[in-house]
């Protein structure tokens, strides 16, 4: 049988996958061990990350509490100009701290792809999460061309916080500008840098990023 230099061709592309595979594993091994030493994972993995979660629930709750009393402020209050009152800096500080719970908690909670499939979920999504088992799909994620849509996993914990998000924190700040977007931001647009609340949520010892939990 005659050998090709086509046929050469394509077995030595085959060949240098397999290699890079292999290449791979090995820099996945290291890259975990270097995380740990870097303060990028802790020494417990996962578990040491979901543990630190649910100790924070207690006051995740004192936090979604002292929002529902004060529901009677209205968001034009907390939109107001400066100077910055005690009550708008207060919304403030516990809205950035329960977005960065809710963030920890989607991931450490359910097993999550890429960030950027949540950052247009819309108010419709919980709806879906709460009747589908909790699962729902994206299209607005980096290798959306390639793998077309994401899967978004929601355990009965984590839908009650989106619930509770989506009816006493992000009705805070919503306007026109809103729509139905499911994250936004304190001027009320969608928030579109949602994987720093997670980060914010670890720190300062941690610097943990939805990348390295996934």
């Amino acid at each position: 049988m005659t050998v090709t230099r086509s046929f050469l061709n394509n077995f030595e592309e085959v060949m240098k996958r397999c290699s890079l595979q292999k290449t791979k594993g090995k820099t996945g091994r290291q890259n975990f061990d270097v995380m740990q030493k870097d303060g990028r994972l802790p020494e417990g993995g996962l578990e040491a990350l979901r543990a630190r979660v649910e100790a924070f629930a207690p006051i995740a709750q004192q936090i979604i509490d002292k929002a529902t009393k004060d529901k009677k402020v209205s968001p034009q209050e907390y939109n107001r100009s400066p100077p910055i009152t005690y009550m708008y800096a207060w919304i403030l500080m516990s809205y950035c701290s329960f977005l960065s719970y809710l963030m920890a908690h989607i991931y450490v909670a359910n097993p999550q792809a890429r960030v950027g499939a949540f950052h247009l979920l819309t108010t419709d999504t919980v709806f879906t999460l709460l009747n589908n088992d909790g699962m729902a799909s994206s299209s607005n994620f980096k290798t959306q061309k390639t793998y077309g849509s994401q899967v978004i996993l929601a355990c009965k914990a984590t839908q009650d916080l989106l619930v509770i998000y989506r009816d006493r924190f992000r009705t805070i700040f919503e306007n026109e500008e809103s729509g139905n977007t499911l994250f936004i931001n304190t001027l009320g647009r969608e928030q579109l840098e949602l994987g720093r609340f997670l980060t914010l949520f670890f720190k300062p010892d941690l610097h943990i990023t939805t990348t390295s939990i996934r």
